[in-house]
Order: structure tokens, then C-alpha cells, then sequence
């Protein structure tokens, strides 16, 4: 997945991300070894910050209302991903 660089379509593709990555930590917590549990969220983490950091980078240097408004709407998608994620249990004991 390439990084969107229209605002109308950065919050789109950070809620499927997250959404993705909710599903890969959940498939993951039923791992039992580095491969099955670190490997895929290494993976989707590493796309999902790809994109932010991207997201990030245009909103300081093209910044305009359009964008930081898309750009703002993405931010609770990325904390509630990784409050969800560090606090699952059974992830945390795969």
C-alpha cells in the first residue's frame, strides 16, 4: 500500500490499517513462537508507520486546513491501534 497524499483519503487508509493490524495482533496472540507473534506486527507496525510518518512529514510542510483537518482525524485511529494492542492480555502471554 503506497501512502495516500490526498487529504480525503489519509484517514481511509490509516482506519484499514488499523483495522488490519487489529486483526494481524489478534491472530497473533494465538502464536506461539517469534515467528507467528513478533514477525507479523513487526510488519504491519512498520507499514502503519510508514504512513504516519508520511502523514506527518506533508501536514508540517504543506500544512493547510484541509489537510490538518484529514490529518487530526487520523491521530485517536493511531492511539486507540496501540492502546488496543498494548493491552491485550492474550497477546502479551503469546
Amino acid at each position: 500500500m503506497k501512502p495516500n497524499f490526498q487529504p480525503k483519503d489519509i484517514e481511509k487508509t490509516i482506519k484499514n490499517l488499523t483495522k488490519e493490524g487489529l486483526k494481524i495482533a489478534n491472530l497473533a496472540s494465538q502464536g506461539h513462537d517469534w515467528e507467528s507473534v513478533v514477525t507479523p506486527l513487526d510488519q504491519m507496525e512498520f507499514e502503519l508507520g510508514q504512513h504516519t510518518s508520511v502523514n506527518s512529514h506533508l501536514n508540517s510542510v504543506m500544512f493547510n486546513e484541509e489537510f490538518n483537518a484529514e490529518y487530526e482525524k487520523t491521530l485517536p485511529l493511531i492511539t486507540n491501534f496501540y492502546s488496543e494492542v498494548s493491552t491485550n492480555k492474550t497477546l502479551y502471554e503469546a
